[in-house]
């Protein structure tokens, strides 16, 4: 399985349970995603959508999702970034 990225991107909203984004690096589209207030929520959240969707429960997909920073190609040529 690839990697987990979490993000800290907080939405300009008062309510704190967005703050952190955790998706599987290269499965963006998918939309499998976990919020949470913190990193740990994210994470918990983006395993449960997991398994839900190894049992087949379509619940998991969502609209939208967290900001993915993509890196220039000139960063990614030389491993910078």
């Amino acid at each position: 399985m690839s990697r987990i990225i979490v993000r800290y991107w907080p939405p300009p909203i008062p309510i704190r349970k967005y703050d952190y984004c955790a998706y599987r690096d290269g499965y963006e589209e998918i939309g499998q995603y976990g919020f949470g207030e913190t990193e740990q929520e994210a994470l918990d959240e983006l395993a449960e959508i997991e398994a839900e969707h190894a049992e087949g429960t379509d619940l998991s997909v969502r609209d939208g999702g967290c900001p993915v920073i993509v890196d220039s190609p000139s960063q990614a040529e030389n491993g910078s970034g």
